[in-house]
């Protein structure tokens, strides 16, 4: 039988995890599968027939959906996506214009094309390192 814990200790507790809470909030991390659903997104405007929700990346990651709706979360979090579905679809948010300079459009208009250069390297170990530092920029 467990003891009861006094009023300090749940104190003490609810602290640890409230500063668990705002440490997450305030660096939040983006796995493989985030990458991969932006990446879809941006491609999505190419295939409009497709709807782009959560039971479509559920079958192609091959995983439950409250998987998928941690990592929509997570998104939806960073503001990366929109908050609600157009058409029955996630979408990428489109304020990024708006953050940008023309500077910085420029550089990650020359960092995108390079990603054409890397095709010879495709199915190697840099080829999808970079794939994913360009998405992420």
């Amino acid at each position: 039988m467990s003891k009861a814990l006094s009023s300090e200790e749940k104190r003490i507790r609810q602290t640890k995890r409230d500063e668990k809470r705002i440490e997450k909030l305030l660096t939040p991390k983006l796995d493989e599968r985030c990458y991969e659903i932006l990446r879809i997104l941006r491609d999505a405007p190419n295939h409009p027939e497709i709807k782009y929700n959560s039971k479509y990346f559920e079958n192609h990651f091959q995983t439950s959906n409250i998987t998928i709706l941690r990592a929509i979360r997570s998104l939806k979090d960073m503001d990366l996506i929109e908050e609600k579905q157009i058409h029955g679809s996630y979408k990428i948010k489109k304020t990024v214009d708006e953050i940008y300079s023309n500077e910085t459009k420029k550089n990650i208009a020359l960092v995108a094309s390079l990603k054409g250069l890397l095709q010879q390297y495709k199915n190697t170990p840099i080829f999808e390192s970079i794939t994913k530092l360009i998405y992420f920029l």
